[in-house]
């Protein structure tokens, strides 16, 4: 059940970009007169933790910012990036606030990291969580002191993998994050699946975009959400790290569900500690350059409007891995990016672009040397699992895109679909959403593993279109759920896990 996660119709997509309207589409940087660049073609890449002495090699790479500095920063510290010119976002102190070479500094760290976790003890052992009251409080004294840059906060796996034990007492206590949101500007957050003990969450890539669709949700989609990133095994044996390929597909999965930045994290301490282990891995560094300048030459599309409809995407066979994307439009180009959100078997998938013209472009495949024929608005591509392809079609103009596809023609034929709940798996609410070609009585109830009706969620007259229920599983207990949706002597289903 676990591999069929964040499969989403075009209508999940939609909806996810609807709720999310009022904030998502930028991150707001031109507030913060000492932030980090307001220029389009700017995207936030960045770095954990690292000497300033490497600050130069990072910049090689396509890394524009750096996120910590140890027992700092100092006054050595600053002037060491500023004269590489690899902006920072480190701890607020004396020196910081003062230094002659205070300009480097693009933002503020709260709190050395991860402080929805358990924290370690003086005595040793491990207390429980930062209480989010006192994150609140160090916030708004640290914007006090200087309301030019940003303060951020770097938050733990429990975001994604929200039953983490490692929040020790903590644990499942997902409400507290939106509280964690009040104490930052900008907030990110990590969860390593290629590299993880967890059995639950390892190889599990979809983990990170659920971290990103996550905090925009209990944030309300009100700042920005970075991502952080492996590129080494850290302290996993080699057999756990991650390929070019897994790193390339979280980075993109990230963006397509909305993150504003991402950064990497470069340790492992495995045969020995190296703090700047992908640097020192060819492969690995080569791969992330490419990377890097495919995200940094795209930034001026990732930092436009994301396109709430105009292009829609079906499925081959529903059943097979899912396949999430974003839509952009910028100049007379359209932009589809999309990455297959599982890891086993292919499917396949038609984009249809709903224009009230006929495009005449090829579609052509960002950094895969292919083109793509476009017949009557329509393109079809395979994914296998975890693919990324990343399509732009040019001749395209914003105002020929039909503004409200439900008022195509091709919008809907005239049965019935069901999509994957959102999120799934979830721990006490999810939305399922489906469609309808025509007017219809419909049923959509809720089953659980033994076959016993749960509950009754829609029973009425429905006209054709799109429509969404939530369902309420509070007060029940874990495990795999069906839900099944029946209009006339059509039946289509699904199946949904319940994790507390």
């Amino acid at each position: 059940m676990l591999s069929s996660v964040l499969r989403k119709s075009r209508f999940q997509i939609l909806i996810l970009i609807a709720v999310f309207s009022l904030s998502a589409n930028a991150q707001d940087k031109t507030k913060w007169a000492n932030g980090f660049s307001d220029d389009s073609t700017f995207f936030p890449i960045a770095v954990w933790l690292q000497n300033p002495s490497l600050a130069g090699q990072y910049l090689s790479t396509g890394v524009n910012l750096q996120i910590g500095l140890w027992k700092g920063p100092t006054e050595r510290q600053l002037a060491e990036l500023k004269s590489a010119g690899l902006p920072v976002i480190c701890n607020q102190n004396d020196v910081g606030l003062t230094s002659a070479n205070r300009d480097i500094i693009a933002g503020w760290l709260q709190h050395p990291d991860e402080p929805d976790n358990a924290q370690r003890l003086p005595e040793g052992g491990y207390g429980p969580c930062v209480p989010t009251d006192t994150m609140i409080s160090r916030y708004n004294a640290m914007r006090s002191a200087d309301t030019t840059r940003p303060v951020f906060i770097s938050l733990g796996q429990g975001t994604a993998y929200t039953d983490f034990p490692g929040r020790g007492t903590c644990a499942s206590a997902t409400w507290m994050y939106e509280d964690y949101m009040k104490a930052a500007d900008i907030v990110t957050f990590d969860i390593y699946p290629v590299t993880s003990k967890y059995e639950m969450v390892q190889g599990n890539l979809w983990y990170v975009p659920q971290g990103v669709d996550n905090l925009r949700n209990w944030g309300n989609d009100s700042k920005p959400i970075w991502a952080w990133i492996e590129s080494t095994h850290i302290k996993s044996p080699d057999t756990l790290k991650p390929t070019t390929h897994d790193v390339r597909t979280e980075v993109w999965m990230a963006l397509i569900h909305g993150a504003k930045g991402f950064g990497y994290f470069c340790h492992e301490w495995v045969p020995e500690f190296n703090e700047h282990a992908w640097l020192d891995d060819p492969e690995m560094k080569a791969a992330i350059t490419s990377i890097n300048a495919q995200v940094t030459g795209l930034a001026p599309v990732l930092n436009s409007p994301t396109l709430e409809t105009g292009v829609s995407r079906d499925l081959d066979d529903i059943y097979g891995i899912g396949i999430d994307m974003m839509v952009k439009h910028l100049g007379d180009t359209l932009y589809i990016l999309t990455a297959g959100m599982e890891d086993f078997g292919s499917n396949g998938a038609t984009f249809t672009i709903h224009a009230d013209t006929d495009i005449v472009s090829n579609v052509i495949v960002i950094g895969e040397e292919r083109e793509i024929e476009l017949t009557n608005n329509s393109f079809h591509d395979l994914f296998d699992g975890y693919a990324v392809h990343l399509y732009k079609i040019g001749g395209v103009s914003k105002e020929d895109l039909v503004t409200g596809i439900e008022d195509h023609p091709s919008y809907a034929d005239n049965g019935i679909k069901i999509d994957q709940n959102y999120p799934n798996p979830f721990t006490n609410k999810t939305i399922i959403g489906y469609e309808l070609g025509e007017v219809a009585e419909i049923e959509l109830s809720v089953y659980n593993s033994s076959g016993q009706i749960v509950t009754i969620l829609v029973d009425e007259l429905q006209m054709p279109g799109c429509h969404t229920v939530e369902f309420d599983a509070s007060g029940l207990h874990s495990g795999l759920y069906f839900y099944r949706l029946k209009a006339g002597d059509q039946v289509v289903s699904g199946e949904m896990s319940l994790i507390k």
